[in-house]
């Protein structure tokens, strides 16, 4: 082996090292995100309807004002979580393609290569976050209309739901399709990784 050869290695193993861990960051953040949403969302909500029952009779018009901007609020935060999730999903999945590729030009069988894809074709980390943040994003638009209308609240709550779950499966399947193109051109994802570590 020639020292370039040598050097073009090691610098295979050390780019490797660093791909795994991003990859372990950014998963280890989105798992704790994904944990904590639906305890702050379902705690909130649970503990702002339940000590305010006679909002839902539509006695507390004025208490409704507050409870729109309190679930108003609690949805914009919930959609930039989710924003900042698909934004984590598409960079794991190209440190993904990355680590495949080091791995194939290591010689090696590692993380990426032997990853399990998901369980059914359908379960996999992207499936909970389009439960998961959907879900709160949800709970939060019922709280923000229930004082208006119960039913247009539980209406606008399932119509959030499906869309969100909808749109991220959608997405991530669009984007997974880019997968064969990064793979047929291992310095694009190279690159890729190279932006995103930043």
């Amino acid at each position: 082996m020639s020292n370039d050869e040598s050097t073009d290695a090691d610098l295979r193993r050390d780019l490797y090292g660093r791909v795994c861990d991003s990859y372990h960051a950014v998963d280890d953040f989105r798992m704790r995100l994904l944990g904590l949403l639906p305890v702050a969302t379902g705690s909130g909500v649970f503990i702002l309807l339940n000590t305010n029952v006679d909002l839902l009779t539509g006695t507390a018009t004025d208490e409704g004002v507050a409870f729109a901007a309190i679930g108003l609020f609690g949805f914009l935060f919930s959609l930039g979580l989710y924003s900042y999730e698909l934004f984590g999903i598409k960079k794991c999945h190209y440190l993904i393609v990355a680590g495949r590729d080091l791995e194939g030009a290591l010689g090696i069988e590692g993380q990426f290569t032997s990853r399990p894809r998901s369980i059914g074709g359908v379960i996999n980390e992207p499936f909970a976050s389009a439960l998961i943040y959907p879900a709160s994003m949800a709970a939060w638009s019922f709280l923000a209309l229930v004082f208006v209308s119960v039913l247009a609240a539980c209406l606008v709550a399932v119509l959030v739901f499906v869309l969100g779950c909808l749109g991220t499966i959608v997405g991530v399947r669009v984007m997974t399709r880019h997968d064969s193109a990064l793979s047929q051109q291992p310095e694009a994802s190279m690159n890729v990784v190279g932006k995103h570590e930043r």
